[in-house]
């Protein structure tokens, strides 16, 4: 009786050890403490970098720059980038680094799965770029550093493709909160912008990890914003049409700086650069630019702070929204690593002053100053560049704890947010990046995940194959053993040439022994064992038919198979399924 119990106890335990989501909530939380203590790692690499070509490690990179001579400020970002293109020409496939882009396409179309390595020398070489110098931002890489790991580990413990979604949605937010000691906005950055929605099995695990990687940041560099909020006049209802005109005004920023980028990366295109030798051109430019205006340099993180004291004359703010646009337009455009947040933050704030300095004119009395305009500006072009208004508006107000002022925020964004959705036609620079690779992510979690399923998951490798040199005779006797009604013709290497009907072949009597390629038709429609489950249903609808046969690519015309309605029906309705399925651990 009493063994009985034991045995009972015992079984429960190892049923509860077992579950997958307590196995996923752990886990979360140990990857919060990973990636908190690699991203502090990151940070110290970007130090150690910008102490060797500037002589110094602190954030008040202007500063130091300005103290340094000519050559200095134009020889560091310029070698630099030469040595940043070299390293992604020799070490990273393709010479091309890894950015959040590539993070929401594994979310969405590769089951949550990232390569480990490309990530990493992703995050040495953006460590490089922000370390010399170039005008891009520290939290993108810090986003990719900590998916990259997240999935890796998934990989190794085999979950399926619910688990690693959410686990990579984990990393990313683990990788915010660190950054921005913002634990709210970080776990709701992950389920905006890289899970997609906000279903409630993944909510506790980006909580937990997010919560995990601010401890770990809090425990190193203290329990202190990323900025210093100055203090500022309470705001008064009848600025919020001012606020508005805040939002609009960065709307339009965010337009030109997301069009900035992709103009300077096809002009390098169209100039037939090649692509190792963009950053240090970039670097050049930057370098010249910096010699009138170091706050360009870095992250930017002391000229946000500045722009939120107002400590800038309009002059020269105007000047520095200019040079910011172009700086990082040349500097992510042509091939630095690094990501959009940070410059998105300090070219709100100094578009926010510009339109705040227009309103306090205007109406003084009624002004609560510039400074108040900077923070709406730094939530309003931050939210519309990332597509994400929810954690955007929640990292001003866990920085500020204002909650007029966070209402403000919130009028700032939406504005923003409308006014470059309907000029750029995205809801943020990622799915404009991505749709000019060729990848349109559109139609929620469900399409994505037909997106996201390949023919070669599930095509049908018996089919009825004769070679060109088969006769009538031998293909009307494949045709009544495989009870079918068409065959598939193959040169000698088995490339696929064309279909034989079966009713042309019953009406052709008295040819048995005729070659069958007399009888060859072209086929309507090939599918590609790439394609996915939405190309291959199109291509079915398109020709009409039942089933087409599937070669190995276009270029390689190999059949390998092919696929009937029936079996694409079927696979709709399991990646649909996968898509909603519990955590899973294969």
């Amino acid at each position: 009786m009493v063994f009985g119990g034991l045995e009972k106890a015992r079984g429960l335990a190892l049923s509860i050890v077992r579950h997958d989501n307590l196995i996923l909530t752990v886990l979360a939380v140990v990857i919060g403490t990973i990636v908190g203590w690699a991203v502090a790692g990151f940070r110290t690499l970007i130090s150690a970098i910008q102490s060797f070509g500037y002589g110094s490690s602190g954030e008040n990179l202007a500063t130091i720059a300005s103290a340094l001579p000519a050559w200095q400020i134009i020889a560091v970002p310029c070698i630099g980038g030469l040595l940043v293109g070299l390293f992604y020409r020799f070490v990273l496939p393709g010479g091309r680094g890894v950015g959040v882009p590539h993070v929401i396409e594994a979310s969405a179309l590769r089951s949550g799965r990232m390569s480990l390595w490309p990530g990493l020398a992703s995050t040495i070489g953006s460590a490089a770029s922000i370390g010399v110098g170039a005008s891009v931002g520290r939290e993108g890489p810090a986003v990719v550093l900590g998916a990259t790991l997240s999935s890796w580990l998934g990989q190794q413990l085999k979950f399926g493709r619910a688990a690693m979604r959410i686990l990579l949605g984990c990393g990313g937010a683990a990788a915010v909160a660190a950054s921005f000691n913002v634990p709210i906005a970080g776990a709701l950055f992950a389920h905006e912008v890289i899970v997609g929605n906000y279903a409630l099995k993944a909510f506790a695990p980006v909580v937990l990890s997010s919560i995990a990687a601010t401890m770990v940041s809090r425990s190193i560099y203290g329990d202190f914003p990323a900025f210093t909020i100055p203090p500022f006049e309470s705001v008064v209802w009848i600025e919020f049409p001012a606020f508005a005109l805040t939002g609009v005004a960065c709307g339009l920023a965010a337009v030109l700086l997301m069009r900035g980028i992709s103009l300077v990366k096809s002009s390098g295109d169209k100039l037939s650069l090649r692509a190792w030798i963009r950053p240090g051109l970039a670097g050049l430019a930057v370098g010249l630019i910096a010699l009138e205006l170091p706050e360009i340099l870095g992250v930017g993180y002391e000229q946000t702070d500045q722009a939120l004291r107002n400590a800038y004359p309009i002059i020269t703010v105007m000047a520095l929204i200019a040079a910011k646009l172009v700086a990082t337009s040349l500097c992510l455009g042509w091939g630095f690593g690094g990501g959009i947040f940070s410059p998105s933050l300090a070219l709100g704030a100094l578009v926010g002053v510009a339109v705040g300095t227009l309103a306090t004119m205007v109406g003084q009395d009624l002004s609560s100053g510039p400074e108040a305009y900077a923070l709406v500006g730094m939530g309003s072009l931050a939210a519309a560049i990332l597509g994400a208004p929810i954690s955007t508006t929640l990292i001003i107000f866990e920085m500020t704890g204002d909650y007029t002022l966070t209402i403000a925020v919130m009028l700032g964004v939406v504005v923003a947010t409308l006014v470059t959705s309907q000029l750029s036609g995205f809801k943020s620079i990622f799915l404009s990046q991505l749709n000019d690779a060729g990848i349109v992510l559109d139609g929620g979690q469900d399409v994505s995940a037909l997106k996201g399923t390949t023919v070669s998951d599930f095509l049908a490798p018996s089919i009825a194959t004769c070679k060109t040199t088969a006769t009538y005779d031998e293909v009307r006797t494949l045709l009544l053993s495989r009870n079918v009604g068409d065959a598939y013709i193959v040169d000698e290497e088995g490339n696929f040439v064309g279909v034989v009907n079966g009713s042309d072949l019953a009406a052709a009597t008295g040819r048995g022994d005729a070659p069958i390629s007399e009888l060859v038709h072209s086929a309507a429609a090939v599918i590609l064992s790439t394609d996915t489950v939405e190309n291959a249903v199109r291509a079915i609808l398109g020709a009409g038919r039942n089933y087409l046969p599937v070669v190995r690519s276009a270029e390689d015309q190999f059949l390998v198979g092919s696929v009937s309605s029936g079996e694409l029906l079927r696979a709709v309705n399991m990646a649909l399924l996968s898509a909603d399925a519990d955590v899973k651990i294969r």
